[in-house]
C-alpha cells in the first residue's frame, strides 16, 4: 500500500536504486518491497491504502516506518476494506452464481438450494481466515473469477433455452410442408460469440490482472470457450477463426487497459516496463517452494527425494511446467473434444465446465512453480458448486459431491494451520470450521431432495456409497486430523526435525486433495463420454441396483444400433446427426428402462439385491 500511494505506477515494480532511495531500505532487503501482483492489484492496493491513511497515516507511511506498523485501528481499517470488498465484487458474483446455476437445470432451482449455495461460498472457512485474518484480498480475483464463471453458466442456459424455442418453432411449422419450405434452414450463429460469453473473457482476465493465480483457471475457459463456442457453435473454419479471433481481441483489449498506466512512461519503455511487471509478478528466482504447502514438490520432498536440490534452478520450474501440463491436458481435452457442449443439456455442460475448472485448478494447485497456500481457495471454489450443478433430483452422484461441498473447506483449513497458527488465527480457525460444518451440513442436507437421504433409493444409493467408504473416510479423515492436532499440542519434535509437525499436516492434506483430484478428473471424463446426466443415472440403476434387467437390455440393444453412414450434417441445434440420433436412442432407451421398471413393480418384480 505504501508502494501504491507514494509511488507513480511506472514505478511500482522498479527494484533499482533510485526506487531504493525513495523507500529508504537497505539494498539488500529490496525484494521485499515493489510489487509482486499485477497492476489491478496495485490499483486496488490504492484505493485500501487510501482507506487505511485515513483512519491510521502511520500504518502506510513511506519507508521503513511503517514496516510492521500494527494497531488496534489500522487493523480495523484493513478488515473494513477487505467487508468492502467483499460486498463490491464476491457477494454479487455469488448470488449470480447461485441464480446461473438454477437456470441451467441445476438442483439451485429452489430457495432452500440457493441458500445452500450461497453458504457454501461466502462461509468458506478457508476464504473466511486468510481475508480477514491474513488481509490478502482474494476475494477480488476470486469474485472476478466467480463472475465470468457466472456468466458462462447464463450463457449455456440462455443458449439451450434459445434451442427449445427454436425446436418448438420447428415442430409448428412442420404441420404444414408449406410452411416447412418457406422457412428453409435455421440461421448459422453470429460469427462473434455471445455477449456473455465475451464478458466472462472481460472479467476473468480483469481476474489475471489482479492476481496471476487466477492463471489456474485460464486452461479450463480457454478450453470451454473454444470447444463450446467457437469450434462445436460455428459451422465453418473461417467462423470458428474469426470467433476465436473475437475473443483473443476482447482480452488484448482488457489486459493493455490494465497495463496502460503502468508501462507507459517507464524508464525501459513499454516492452521494458512489462518484462519488469513480468519478473515481479513469475519470481522464478524464488525457488520450486517457499514454506509448507499441501502440493506435490513439498509433500514428496522427504528422503532421498530432495527437489530442491535434485531440480536447481531452471530446472525445476521447467520440471514443474511440464509436470501441471500433463496434469492438466485430460480436462482441457475433454471440454474441446468431447464436451463442448453441442447438442447437449445445459446441466450436462455446466458440470462439464465447473468440473474442468476444479480439475485445471487443482493440475495448478498440485505441480506447478511457487506455490503459495491460498492458492487451495481456486480447486475448492467450482468443486463446492458442483452438488448445485446436478440434475435437481434422482443423482447417485450427489453424495460424493456432498462431501466435497462440506469437508472440502475443511481439508483446505487444515491444510493451511501452519500458516494461520503463526499468524496468530488458531483460535479462529476452531471457530470458522465448526460453524462451517453446522451451518453448511444442515442447509445442504435440506437443500437434497427427500429421496437421496431418506426414500428407498435415496436409502439404497447412500448405503451403496456408505458401503464403498464414503462415511468411513470421512470419520477416518477426522479422527487423523484431531490426533494430528493433539499430538502438536503435547508432542515436542525433536530438535533435528523441527517442521515434523508442519510436514505432517501439509503431506495429510495433500492426500485428500490429491484422490479428490483423479477422482473428479475421473467423474469428468465419465460424464462426458456419456454424453447426458441422465444418461449416466440410468446406466448406474439399471447395471448397478435399482434398475431392471429388461431395462438394461433394451438400453444395451439400443446402444448397439449402428449409426448412419454417409457424411454428418448439422442439426438444428448445432448437433451432427449422429450425435441427435445418439440422444433419441437415450431417451428411447431410458423410456423402455421406466416402463420395465413399472410393470415389474406392478407385478410384484424386485429389484436385483445389492
Amino acid at each position: 500500500m505504501e508502494i501504491a500511494l507514494h509511488l507513480p505506477p511506472r514505478q511500482w515494480y522498479d527494484e533499482g536504486r533510485d526506487a531504493l532511495a525513495r523507500l529508504d531500505q537497505h539494498p539488500e532487503n529490496h525484494r521485499h518491497w515493489p510489487l509482486d501482483y499485477p497492476p489491478l492489484s496495485g490499483y486496488q492496493s490504492w484505493l485500501t491504502g487510501a482507506v487505511v491513511r485515513a483512519a491510521e497515516p502511520a500504518a502506510v507511511a513511506l519507508g521503513a516506518r511503517s514496516r510492521g506498523y500494527e494497531s488496534a485501528a489500522s487493523k480495523a481499517a484493513m478488515r473494513l476494506s477487505v467487508l468492502l470488498c467483499d460486498a463490491a465484487v464476491f457477494f454479487p458474483a455469488a448470488f449470480w452464481a447461485a441464480g446461473a446455476l438454477a437456470r441451467g437445470g441445476g438442483r439451485a432451482n429452489n430457495e432452500a438450494a440457493r441458500r445452500a449455495a450461497l453458504a457454501v461460498l461466502l462461509l468458506n472457512p478457508a476464504l473466511v481466515l486468510i481475508d480477514h485474518g491474513h488481509f490478502q484480498y482474494n476475494c477480488l480475483s476470486l469474485g472476478l473469477a466467480l463472475a465470468a464463471m457466472a456468466a458462462l453458466l447464463s450463457s449455456s442456459a440462455a443458449q439451450q433455452q434459445q434451442q427449445q424455442q427454436q425446436q418448438q418453432q420447428q415442430d409448428d411449422g412442420a404441420k404444414s410442408a408449406a410452411a416447412s419450405k418457406r422457412r428453409g434452414a435455421p440461421a448459422p450463429p453470429t460469427i462473434t460469440p455471445p455477449p456473455l460469453v465475451l464478458a466472462s473473457a472481460i472479467l476473468f482476465t480483469l481476474a489475471l490482472c489482479h492476481k496471476q493465480m487466477a492463471l489456474y483457471y485460464a486452461p479450463a475457459f480457454f478450453a470451454h470457450m473454444l470447444g463450446a463456442y467457437c469450434l462445436r457453435r460455428q459451422p465453418t473454419w473461417p467462423r470458428r477463426a474469426c470467433a476465436v479471433g473475437a475473443l483473443g481481441a476482447v482480452v488484448l483489449a482488457t489486459l493493455a487497459v490494465a497495463f496502460l498506466p503502468v508501462v507507459w512512461g517507464h524508464r525501459e519503455g513499454v516492452v521494458g516496463g512489462v518484462g519488469a511487471v513480468l519478473s515481479r509478478v513469475f519470481p522464478l528466482r524464488r525457488g520450486l517452494y517457499e514454506d509448507y504447502v499441501a502440493n506435490f514438490w513439498c509433500a514428496t520432498s522427504v528422503g532421498p527425494l530432495k527437489w530442491r536440490e535434485l531440480l536447481p534452478g531452471g530446472t525445476a520450474a521447467r520440471a514443474a511446467l511440464a509436470a501441471t501440463v500433463l496434469a492438466v491436458l485430460p480436462a482441457m481435452a475433454e471440454q474441446v473434444v468431447v464436451s463442448g457442449g453441442g447438442g447437449k443439456g445445459s446441466s450436462h455442460v455446466n458440470m462439464g465446465f465447473l468440473l474442468c475448472c476444479a480439475n485445471s485448478a487443482a493440475a495448478f494447485f498440485l505441480f506447478s512453480f511457487q506455490v503459495h497456500e491460498k492458492s487451495v481457495l481456486l480447486p475448492l471454489m467450482p468443486a463446492t458448486l458442483l452438488l448445485f450443478a446436478l440434475p435437481p433430483r434422482g443423482s447417485s452422484l450427489a453424495p460424493a459431491l456432498r462431501a466435497v461441498a462440506v469437508w472440502g473447506p475443511v481439508v483446505a483449513c487444515f491444510g493451511m494451520f501452519p500458516l494461520l497458527e503463526r499468524d496468530g488465527v488458531a483460535a479462529a480457525y476452531a471457530a470458522c470450521i465448526v460453524a462451517y460444518v453446522a451451518v453448511v451440513g444442515g442447509l445442504v442436507d435440506e437443500a437434497m431432495p427427500r429421496e437421496e437421504l431418506e426414500g428407498e433409493q435415496g436409502e439404497r444409493r447412500q448405503r451403496r456409497w456408505l458401503g464403498g467408504g464414503g462415511a468411513a473416510s470421512v470419520v477416518t479423515a477426522v479422527a487423523g486430523a484431531l490426533a494430528l492436532h493433539a499430538a502438536r499440542l503435547v508432542y515436542e519434535p525433536p530438535a533435528r526435525l523441527p517442521w515434523l509437525h508442519d510436514r505432517l499436516f501439509v503431506t495429510y492434506a495433500f492426500g485428500f486433495i490429491a484422490c479428490a483430484s483423479a477422482y473428479l478428473n475421473w467423474m469428468q471424463w465419465r460424464l462426458g463420454a456419456a454424453g447426458d446426466l441422465l444418461v449416466v443415472e440410468r446406466r448406474r440403476r439399471q447395471w448397478g441396483w435399482s434398475g431392471a434387467a429388461e431395462g438394461a437390455g433394451a438400453a444395451a440393444s439400443a446402444a448397439r444400433r449402428p449409426r448412419p453412414k454417409g457424411r454428418p450434417f448439422l442439426g438444428s441445434n448445432g448437433a451432427t446427426a449422429s450425435e441427435d440420433e445418439g440422444q433419441k436412442r437415450s431417451e428411447e432407451a431410458g423410456a423402455v428402462t421406466r416402463r420395465s421398471g413399472l410393470q415389474q413393480r406392478v407385478g410384484g418384480g424386485r429389484a436385483p439385491a445389492e
